[in-house]
């Protein structure tokens, strides 16, 4: 992922990856700072541009079939997601076909 904010931010939010199945139920996810918890949103400058990687583990008996991969921003202690301009919780970043 690569994050850039337009202004300071003053709260340090976490970043949520789920990987959801076609019902839209949470089978794998990563939740963390970013940049492997070495980057606090509130150090983030405005313009800059923040690379944060995330796996996911995947079950072993997971189906096969279409998966959503999502993601976003949440605060921790409230778990209330960062809204983005259009008023979405999440953006989806592509869809995973697992064959097997």
């Amino acid at each position: 992922l690569q994050w850039e904010t337009r202004q300071p931010v003053t709260e340090d939010y976490h970043v949520f990856v789920h990987l959801l199945d076609a019902g839209g139920n949470l089978v794998a996810q990563s939740d963390s700072q970013p940049a492997l918890w070495a980057r606090p949103t509130s150090s983030w400058t405005p313009g800059e541009t923040i690379e944060d990687r995330h796996a996911l583990l995947l079950p072993a008996d997971l189906p096969p079939g279409d998966y959503t991969l999502i993601a976003g921003l949440y605060l921790p202690k409230s778990g209330e997601r960062l809204q983005t301009s259009s008023g979405e919780t999440s953006v989806v970043l592509g869809s995973v076909l697992n064959r097997e």
